[in-house]
């Protein structure tokens, strides 16, 4: 993992790392120089933001800071994608300050099993039905955070708490072997990104 980081073409990860692990230890907000690819894949100046640092992990081969920039919920934010930091003067929102998690329940081993893919947002309850010779497939993106509601031959329904966003992105890769049927807002917005890929395929011989 640390040798992919050492091979990213951003020459800068690495003294990133040391400055956001200084901020974090000092409770102090820092402003990130993010930066995005061209079309020749050259990496060049975008956004900056202030943000207020708590963790620094991994997911999918990629390093996230876990950080705030307002809003009800924490963010995750590429490393590889990071210019430069700066710490700043200002101390940072800590957790319990943020809507989220003002009751201090903030968990970082259940963000991180809820939030696979590093989206933010809202949590919720899914149901999933997943073929039975499949369930590998979920456990590989869950593990066993799961409740079996029923289980037919052929298939199971499986209750699961995660990221809405994220199990959309699941489910468009994995939308052969299961199908999500609760919550109706998160089938729409499936079928939405559904029809958005026919209107682009569509029609092809």
């Amino acid at each position: 993992m640390i040798d992919s980081i050492v091979h990213t073409q951003n020459p800068n990860v690495l003294n990133n790392i040391a400055k956001l692990s200084d901020a974090i230890k000092d409770r102090r907000k820092v402003q990130l120089q993010y930066c995005r690819c061209d079309i020749y894949g050259k990496l060049i100046a975008d956004k900056t933001y202030k943000v207020s640092p708590y963790y620094i992990v991994t997911s999918k081969d990629h390093f996230y800071l876990l950080c705030y920039n307002g809003g009800q919920d924490i963010d995750a934010r590429r490393l590889d994608r990071i210019l430069s930091v700066t710490k700043l003067e200002g101390k940072r929102v800590e957790l319990n300050e943020i809507p989220f998690y003002s009751n201090g329940c903030f968990r970082l081993e259940e963000y991180m099993k809820t939030h696979i893919y590093m989206y933010s947002g809202e949590n919720k309850h899914i149901l999933l039905k997943v073929n039975e010779d499949n369930i590998s497939d979920v456990i590989d993106w869950i593990g066993t955070e799961y409740h079996i509601i029923e289980q037919q031959k052929g298939y199971v329904i499986l209750r699961l708490y995660a990221n809405e966003d994220a199990v959309v992105f699941w489910a468009l890769q994995y939308g052969r072997i299961a199908e999500v049927l609760e919550p109706k807002s998160l089938r729409k917005k499936i079928y939405e990104r559904v029809r958005e890929m026919e209107r682009m395929y569509g029609g092809e011989e």
